[in-house]
């Protein structure tokens, strides 16, 4: 169990496996050979030779719908939406899983996303109906309403995996609606290497990346989703097995200025509201033994939902936050419980975690993630951990960075926060419930909570903007900005970093150039400081066009006072909070 902080070690740590994606990681459930996971060797069945070759010049789907006995359909270039929708009826198996998969001659093995109009293969609706065994590859769904490809209209369907599909400028049909939508306790469903483009909104009407109802062990991996008119991926529930055993894990979710609106239902790019819906909504969760996953995601972007009539988005207000962990209206014992959220990055939105469960206990944990820019927009701000009813849940080792408030809570009972770092956070709202902690925290910038025990509060620091000529005392903790999120543009800068006073005196009449390596030290005027903690720097966009984004402050060295201070026994020692997991 380890004793560092927070978001510190756990990005760096890659899964030991096969090519690594730009941030040096390695999504632990993805299908690829070789992969405990899903050991299923989606390269190579895609290379195998195709038995049928469907072009946009065929009228209909026979070549797939009347061959059961062959295994590759391959799709040419065009446009194939006139043939109306593919139904499949015959299975695959797990050693011969059927294929339908992208061809062209030349084919240079380019994303659809990526490939010219002319290139495509565009698609109708895939519908799959109580057949199993089935691979989707390099396919695109352009413009088409929703649902895309549709799983278990009323019979469970299983093992299905779309591998590098694109879902772009998708219309919502009624109600709430998936690209992907998996129902009838299909399982063992994948999405993988695709991306949900640029959806169309609608007022009363919703549609997700991948929504789930009454299903279970879904896989939302290596994706990216932008500007969807509803949750990038929604549990929405159903039964008592809804969600279990689900991961989504090393996607990119976010909302860009171009879905922004002025909260009254008419589009104003940088608008403080969202033309769309939240970033995860977990209306149903997991089982002791099978909990729900988030892992290693990156959101960023989210804001309150424009519900304005008849422009506006959605068939509700949503609350801007991150992710969600709710009951959709409805108490029972298996709504959004045991969920486990770890080594994600959230950025730039009205809030991180909304909890708006009410009876059973939850036990859910929030671990090692990293909060930046959560942000008061528009009088929405939430908290980053906005916890107005959970029970029982647990959040250990995240950092929060920049952010207007960390906590929104009302009657939150028997909750953990423990080994947190709280870098220029805010203060709290509200007080927690009987019998929760606060423990082992570390406060930069930041109102500590109010309980918690004294002699455990690792430290309480004030965050000074270095001043010319200005008295510094041992100990202090100095920045060179005051406004980090402009003026931290790389891994150099020293706006990037805190620094610590190891010496005492006076700041020199202007500023000398500030070390800019953790553990370094600088001499200003007869005051010296090192280096105590530094920027993450990371790609996002992974899909499309991957950029570097930098947060400040996130990395810390040795030298810091909360390094190394977090007892292992004090994480996870409580039965019967959080998800029941060690934290390795």
């Amino acid at each position: 169990m380890t004793k560092y902080f927070a978001a510190l070690l756990m990005f760096f740590v890659a899964w030991p496996s096969f090519a690594a994606d730009p941030n040096g990681y390695t999504a632990q459930y993805e299908c690829r050979a070789g992969n405990p996971m899903c050991d299923v060797d989606i390269t190579g069945i895609a290379a195998l030779p195709c038995d049928q070759i469907v072009t946009a010049s065929d009228t209909n789907w026979s070549k797939i719908t009347d061959n059961a006995s062959s295994r590759v359909f391959c799709i040419g270039p065009g446009n194939h939406t006139g043939k109306g929708t593919l139904t499949l009826t015959y299975n695959g198996t797990s050693s011969t899983r059927k294929v339908i998969r992208y061809y062209r001659s030349g084919d240079n093995d380019d994303n659809p996303w990526k490939q010219s109009a002319a290139n495509q293969a565009k698609m109708p609706k895939i519908s799959m109906n109580g057949v199993n065994y089935w691979i989707i590859h390099r396919l695109a769904f352009n413009g088409i309403t929703s649902p895309a490809v549709d799983v278990g209209t009323s019979t469970a369907t299983t093992n299905i995996i779309l591998n590098r599909v694109a879902f772009m400028n998708l219309v919502p049909g009624n109600g709430v609606t998936g690209a992907l939508q998996v129902k009838k306790t299909s399982n063992n469903i994948w999405m993988q290497n695709s991306v949900c483009l640029d959806f169309d909104y609608a007022f009363d009407k919703e549609l997700s990346c991948l929504y789930e109802e009454d299903s279970h062990h879904l896989y939302f991996i290596n994706n990216e989703s932008r500007d969807i008119a509803g949750s990038n991926f929604q549990l929405q529930g159903g039964n008592s097995s809804s969600g279990r055993g689900s991961v989504v894990e090393n996607n990119d979710m976010y909302i860009t200025d171009a879905r922004r609106s002025d909260g009254a239902g008419n589009q104003q790019n940088g608008g403080d509201y969202m033309l769309s819906k939240s970033g995860m909504s977990m209306k149903r969760g997991g089982t002791s033994a099978e909990p729900v996953r988030l892992i290693h995601n990156r959101m960023w972007g989210q804001r309150e939902t424009d519900h304005s009539s008849p422009n506006g988005c959605c068939t509700s207000t949503g609350s801007g936050l991150a992710i969600t962990w709710s009951n959709n209206g409805v108490d029972d014992p298996f709504n959004s419980q045991y969920i486990l959220v770890q080594n994600n990055i959230i950025i730039d939105t009205a809030g991180g975690i909304n909890v708006t469960r009410s009876g059973a206990a939850e036990q859910n944990s929030a671990i090692g993630n990293i909060f930046y820019l959560n942000k008061n927009y528009s009088g929405q701000g939430r908290g980053v951990f906005s916890n107005t009813t959970g029970k029982n849940d647990e959040y250990y080792l995240n950092t929060i960075i920049e952010s207007d408030r960390y906590m929104l809570t009302n009657t939150a009972t028997n909750d953990d926060f423990k080994c947190n770092v709280f870098i220029n956070a805010g203060d709290k709202s509200g007080s927690l419930g009987s019998g929760s902690v606060f423990d082992y925290n570390v406060w930069y910038g930041s109102t500590p909570y109010s309980t918690e025990t004294p002699a455990h509060n690792i430290g309480n620091f004030a965050v000074k903007t270095r001043q010319n000529n200005t008295n510094y005392s041992l100990g202090d903790v100095i920045r060179t900005s005051s406004i980090p999120e402009t003026s931290c543009t790389a891994v150099n800068d020293s706006d990037c970093f805190l620094y610590k006073v190891t010496t005492a005196g006076t700041s020199a009449g202007s500023t000398p150039s500030y070390c800019t390596t953790l553990n370094c030290t600088t001499t200003d005027g007869t005051v010296a400081v090192k280096a105590i903690r530094g920027p993450y720097t990371f790609y996002r966009k992974l899909m499309t066009f991957p950029e570097v984004y930098i947060i400040p402050y996130a990395k810390p060295h040795s030298q810091a006072p909360e390094y190394g201070s977090c007892p292992a026994n004090m994480l996870g020692s409580r039965t019967g909070v959080g998800v029941g997991f060690s934290i390795q």
